[in-house]
């Protein structure tokens, strides 16, 4: 399993996981560091830095999971999507498949707008291609126009694990059990 760390470097920047251990590649160089059982990242909430944009996406982040993309989904809803992750700098082919609506897809470099494709056609085995990408987005059709995305848009990625899902659920349910509480205290 890959694991990304806060370097900037490609040799510092990707790691394999071994347990508990990290081997981390610097300079040549293999460094094992330990550290606690990795999460999968479950989700990934993209944010625009420019403007008031969300978009919820699930994670295709094993080959299996790219080849199936939103093949499986017989739609999505509003500001909902797919994050494909790549190891920088990637060169990335898409193509429609089986996906039976039409899509729009966002090409990133560095968290960063550098390509965009528009209203995919259902049944087309057309192909769009970007160079030098580490992720890209998948969105319905139409929404990039709707919502003014555009080239050199810059984005923040918010990884969210199994266990940070659990917390916000947990904290949901405390805050609305404390909401009930007060509203049934009579002063």
């Amino acid at each position: 399993m890959l694991v990304k760390s806060h370097s900037l470097r490609f040799l510092e920047d990707y790691g394999i996981v071994r347990g508990k251990t990290v081997h981390l590649y610097e300079n040549g160089d293999v460094t094992v560091k330990q550290c606690s059982p990795v999460s999968p990242v479950l989700r990934v909430n993209a944010l625009w830095l420019n403007r008031d944009l969300k978009v919820k996406c699930d994670v295709a982040d094993t080959p299996a999971k790219k080849r199936l993309g939103l093949q499986d989904h017989s739609e999505l809803s509003e500001s909902r999507g797919m994050y494909f992750p790549y190891v920088k700098y990637s060169n990335v082919t898409f193509h429609q498949g089986s996906v039976p609506f039409s899509l729009d897809l966002l090409f990133l470099r560095d968290n960063v707008v550098v390509d965009v494709e528009e209203l995919t056609k259902v049944g087309s085995s057309d192909r769009w291609s970007c160079s030098g990408c580490d992720g890209v987005l998948e969105v319905n059709g139409g929404w990039c126009a709707d919502k003014q995305v555009c080239l050199g848009d810059k984005i923040a990625l918010f990884a969210l694990t199994q266990r940070d899902l659990d917390e916000l659920e947990a904290e949901r349910k405390a805050d609305s059990f404390l909401s009930m509480v007060a509203d049934r205290i009579v002063v």
